[in-house]
């Protein structure tokens, strides 16, 4: 789903039909039986890819319509190498801006999961899942905050996959309760009621805390939702982001290195760019700073992180800058002390957030204002 010029998306869709056409391919013992199903996919990718001849740059939505059509059919008999190029081509449509062929390439890839979920482990269906629409599900997951609509309708296909193939994601899975909407992580995280996405993350900070979720499991799923809730700017939304932040405290504390960091970063770098955003991007990094647990190797660096946590805000205030260069050159000023990699890189992290909020001493206190 990374080629998305027009162009390139037909030709592709071609060259797929003509290299499935080869008269070679009837006598290869391992394709035989189904290179009649493969040039069937090769015709209906045509049509998903199909352009109105009559209107400029617009979808035939017709032929692309009735292409999804003969999916199901074509689908329930499918291998895995069958359903790789049609899978390939759902993820594509998936982001599209068009409703309808957004929702028929959602309940395509329904279709494949529950499929796939009733076959055998040895026909492949899994590794296909596993390598192409899981990754896919987690970009979605990290989409700019215009693309919102689409995240939440990827968050809803990452449910709905999970309910059908639990195992392609084994602790994601535990969030589900169809038996129980109100329960259900997924529903609640996609509900116009915010109060509802607020109880969600509140259960999910509770499973954190008991440690139900492996790190791989919070740096590629959670982590990401959580930045992008953190940063929410309607009014409306102010709750949700806050209890975010309680979330991502929750999360941090579980994190390996490289995962905490990038975390770290990415809120340090938006002060600059974001400062409508500056007391909560602020709060996010407080809490974040405030459950750091990695190894110091001196006891000057641990009274340095504990001169760093007594500031209100790593600002420009003198306490946050001198927080930040204590931990990175040690309280001396000159020489650079024993500090871990990951010691070094939060100071580094800390001095960018002195950099670029000035003036926010009291950002911690009150509200958005």
């Amino acid at each position: 789903g990374t080629i998305r010029a027009r162009g390139s998306r037909t030709a592709l869709a071609a060259l797929f039909v003509s290299l499935v056409g080869l008269p070679s391919l009837e006598s290869d013992a391992e394709l035989s039986s189904e290179i009649g199903a493969l040039r069937e996919t090769g015709r209906v990718l045509v049509s998903l890819s199909a352009f109105s001849e009559v209107e400029l740059e617009e979808p035939d939505y017709d032929l692309r319509l009735e292409g999804y059509n003969q999916l199901p059919s074509l689908i329930s008999a499918s291998s895995a190498r069958v359903a790789l190029p049609i899978l390939c081509q759902c993820v594509h449509d998936v982001e599209l801006d068009d409703i309808a062929l957004k929702h028929s390439a959602s309940h395509t890839i329904a279709l494949i999961v529950k499929h796939a979920a009733a076959q055998p482990a040895e026909a492949g269906f899994e590794q296909l899942l596993t390598r192409v629409l899981m990754p896919a599900l987690r970009r979605g997951l990290r989409l700019p905050a215009d693309k919102d609509g689409l995240r939440q309708e990827l968050i809803r296909l990452l449910g709905a996959t999970l309910l059908l193939y639990p195992s392609l994601q084994p602790e994601m899975s535990t969030l589900l309760s169809p038996a129980e909407p109100e329960a259900d992580f997924y529903s609640n995280m996609t509900h116009v009621q915010m109060p509802r996405r607020q109880r969600a993350l509140a259960r999910l900070r509770q499973r954190v805390e008991a440690g139900s979720l492996s790190s791989a499991t919070m740096s590629g799923y959670l982590v990401p939702m959580l930045r992008h809730l953190v940063l929410r700017e309607s009014v409306k939304e102010m709750d949700v982001a806050e209890e975010a932040v309680h979330t991502l405290r929750a999360v941090a504390t579980r994190l390996p290195w490289r995962p905490y960091l990038s975390t770290l970063q990415a809120f340090a770098h938006l002060l600059k760019k974001q400062p409508q955003l500056e007391k909560r991007l602020i709060r996010a990094l407080v809490v974040m700073l405030e459950v750091f647990h990695f190894e110091l190797t001196t006891p000057e660096l641990e009274a340095a992180v504990e001169l760093a946590g007594q500031s209100k805000a790593f600002s420009s205030s003198r306490s946050g800058t001198l927080a930040a260069h204590t931990i990175a050159f040690g309280k001396g000023g000159g020489s650079m002390l024993e500090a871990t990699p990951e010691v070094k890189d939060a100071a580094e992290v800390a001095m960018d957030g002195a950099a670029v909020a000035p003036g926010t001493e009291s950002a911690l206190e009150g509200g958005e204002g």
